[in-house]
């Protein structure tokens, strides 16, 4: 953002763990949170999300990434995520997706690394829209009632 001088901005992600960082670590940079089920490190303690990734981890070590890939993402987006991601992606996305395999494998699924708890939630002041997909699974709404309810949580405490 410096870089491109933006002082401050309205910032959205599907994932968003970065900008939850960022919101802490740079508050005045902050405008706005716009967050599509963050990845928070909660969502490893899903047994279900546990089943997704060991059976893409499992084909990820044997070597087929492409598949690996396909696999989660069946999981997570659901079996037409192709169709659904080629309506508003960029050609190529999913050989992307498959070239970051390493860090998908590697960093994001290898376990909780980063922290964000509740007092984490309680120092975000910039407003948050939350958001979760009609077709999500269960450790999607698990993850989007966290921060729903630690975001207001947060909100109440400092209005008291």
């Amino acid at each position: 953002m410096s870089h491109l001088g933006v002082e401050r901005a309205h910032l959205a992600a599907g994932g968003g763990r970065i900008l939850l960082q960022l919101a802490l670590d740079a508050p005045e940079a902050v405008q706005s949170l716009a967050l599509l089920e963050p990845g928070l490190p909660l969502i490893f303690n899903s047994p279900e999300f546990g089943v997704v990734a060991e059976k893409a981890g499992a084909m990820y070590e044997s070597g087929d990434k492409a598949g690996a890939v396909e696999a989660f993402a069946r999981e997570v987006a659901g079996d037409d995520f192709r169709a659904a991601f080629d309506r508003t992606l960029p050609p190529g996305h999913f050989e992307r997706w498959v070239a970051a395999a390493d860090t998908l494998f590697q960093v994001d699924l290898a376990g909780p690394a980063w922290t964000f708890t509740r007092e984490d939630a309680a120092r975000i002041t910039q407003p948050v829209l939350n958001m979760v997909g009609v077709n999500t699974r269960v450790w999607g709404r698990e993850v989007y009632d966290t921060v729903r309810a630690w975001t207001a949580a947060g909100r109440e405490r400092r209005a008291a």
